[in-house]
């Protein structure tokens, strides 16, 4: 089982059914899986359109709001919107490909709440896709509004203040 079928069906357990963003090579096969587990996707012109569409949804239907887009600029694109759905308070996750910008802001803390970092290049799919469930399965609730890094060994979750 692939990390984005397992991530995908672990979204779509807990309650996603609608995912906003754009596609790229970073975020290909996850927004399949999203859709064939259920979330169908909706495709935004840009990044931060995206993020904005999502919080609009989320709003509505009190459901999470979720985007996804590509590593490096489509990540740093989604950032405005995924401000402006933290300052109204609504439950948001942006799901993008690893890219050490993500990590810059890890350190320098300077978190966006709902982004969640795999890093896990050179990891067999099968150790991946475990990773990524048991991340889900055993922090869950604290995710939700978090910065959070996933790696070998390791999962760094920071709040935000």
């Amino acid at each position: 089982m692939s990390v984005a079928r397992v991530v995908a069906r672990s979204l779509v357990a807990g309650g996603v059914d609608a995912v906003f963003g754009v596609i790229g090579s970073g975020n290909f096969l996850l927004a399949n899986e999203l859709r064939d587990a259920g979330a169908p996707f909706h495709a935004a012109r840009h990044e931060c359109g995206a993020m904005m569409m999502a919080d609009g949804y989320g709003r509505v239907s009190d459901r999470i709001a979720v985007c996804t887009t590509h590593q490096g600029p489509g990540f740093t694109n989604a950032l405005t919107g995924l401000v402006e759905a933290a300052k109204a308070r609504t439950p948001a996750l942006l799901l993008t490909a690893d890219t050490d910008f993500g990590e810059l802001v890890f350190r320098q803390g300077r978190v966006h709440a709902g982004v969640m970092l795999l890093r896990l290049a050179g990891v067999p799919a099968a150790t991946k896709a475990d990773m990524i469930a048991e991340a889900l399965r055993d922090h869950a609730a604290e995710l939700i509004g978090a910065f959070s890094v996933v790696s070998p060994g390791l999962i760094r979750i920071r709040q935000r203040p």
